[in-house]
């Protein structure tokens, strides 16, 4: 072994020399240093003003100062207590270096790498209220208050105790999909499964894999086909593997009188409806129930007036519809299409009286949908200054009626 060689989850730092603590002829001993810093700059612990009184600045030294501090009453948060949690290339006994194992790092820093030109903290305390610490650019040596903020590199010994065995997968999920996809992960029967929406190219997708183990193959961050089972294996830091089976399924396609997106599918656009993608699924989404047994169209101010820029009756222009109407009519919940926009069903706040033609689909897909009344129910599309369309759920004649009138409405989204 040489100083600088990737070792025992990080990189030599030191090698132990005669006279040192721990040395011992004709074995290898020394410091193994993280591959990078663990903290660009943190607290040496949120204990300032209690001294531990039980730190050395040895070789040697470090794991029993980090742990006098860690045990420190009411210590949660600072460097040591950093290192002390630090799990790396399957090892969990880090810790923060004593003042002499941190000039060993500064010696050594070239060939150990990725240190910068700043202060480190030490495992070794200086006074109740301050530590030392060593400057990466200078090997200055001072000492500093507790609740400073330096940088931290945390070290282990070698050779270690038994290597952890430790290889089980704690998180799979793709991060890429929009939401995300979260794997259920069997660790009895070390199997991981996960329902991507229907649509989904499942021959390229990119898993974020989070493991206790040394590393995981396939890699987290590469691309993989799951259109069949993919098993990943697990190393541990003893050489020991653990294999798991992942399973990805398609979800099943949306279907109208399916909930989704806080009410229920009303229509699903096929080829030829305005906003239609071919690959892609976009449609209407109903209210799972009525805003509405009976309100005005507009308020009597607006009654015999037409509505500015005009309303569409097509498919796709319920949502510009309500805005027109409710610039003229003002906010408020006493008229159609601001009820139906104050609407906020499964938090969406994106609801809006459906156009004649959106009303329609509403009509003849009722019985899917669920809920409505064999009754007269308002649209958003206008015919003149004092008329507006609406439909009967009964027979589903589409017919005026003046905006003083009432009617039912369900309001309607776009997914």
């Amino acid at each position: 072994l040489a100083i600088g060689d990737p070792y025992q989850g990080g990189v030599v730092a030191y090698i132990l020399q005669s006279g040192d603590p721990g040395y011992v002829a004709g074995e290898a001993r020394g410091l193994i240093a993280a591959t990078a810093d663990q903290s660009t700059g943190i607290i040496w612990s949120n204990v300032q003003t209690t001294a531990v009184g039980a730190t050395s600045t040895a070789l040697g030294a470090g794991p029993a100062n980090t742990a006098a501090i860690v045990g420190q009453a009411g210590c949660n948060a600072g460097a040591a207590y950093l290192c002390s949690n630090l799990v790396e290339g399957g090892y969990s006994d880090w810790y923060l270096p004593s003042k002499d194992e941190l000039n060993k790092l500064y010696v050594n820093q070239a060939a150990i790498g990725g240190f910068t030109s700043d202060r480190y903290w030490s495992s070794s305390e200086s006074a109740a209220d301050g530590a030392w610490h060593e400057g990466f650019n200078d090997g200055y040596v001072g000492d500093a208050y507790k609740y400073g903020t330096d940088r931290v590199r945390a070290i282990r010994a070698f050779p270690a105790g038994a290597l952890s065995s430790a290889k089980a997968i704690t998180a799979f999920s793709f991060q890429g999909l929009t939401p995300a996809v979260v794997g259920t992960v069997n660790e009895a029967a070390h199997t991981i499964a996960l329902t991507v929406p229907a649509a989904t190219i499942v021959t390229a997708l990119v898993p974020t894999i989070t493991t206790t183990g040394a590393s995981v193959s396939p890699a987290s961050g590469v691309a993989n086909n799951f259109t069949n089972l993919v098993t990943y294996t697990v190393t541990a830091a003893d050489a020991s593997t653990q294999a798991y089976t992942v399973t990805v399924t398609l979800a099943a396609g949306l279907a109208v009188g399916d909930p989704y997106q806080g009410g229920i599918i009303a229509y699903i656009f096929h080829y030829g409806d305005p906003g239609y993608i071919a690959g892609q699924t976009h449609g209407l989404i109903a209210a799972t129930a009525d805003q509405s047994a009976g309100i005005q169209w507009a308020l009597p101010a607006y009654q015999n007036t037409s509505v500015p820029g005009g309303t569409d009756t097509a498919l796709g222009s319920g949502a510009a519809n309500t805005t027109k109407i409710i610039a003229q009519n003002g906010a408020g919940v006493a008229y159609a299409a601001g009820l139906a926009r104050a609407y906020n069903g499964g938090g969406y706040s994106d609801w809006y009286l459906p156009s004649k033609d959106e009303l329609n689909k509403l009509y003849l897909n009722q019985a899917a949908i669920g809920g409505f009344s064999p009754d007269l129910y308002w649209s958003s599309s206008e015919y003149n200054a004092n008329l507006a369309w609406f439909q009967s759920f009964d027979n589903g004649d589409q017919d005026l009626n003046i905006k003083g009138d009432t009617g039912r409405v369900r309001a309607v989204r776009a997914f």
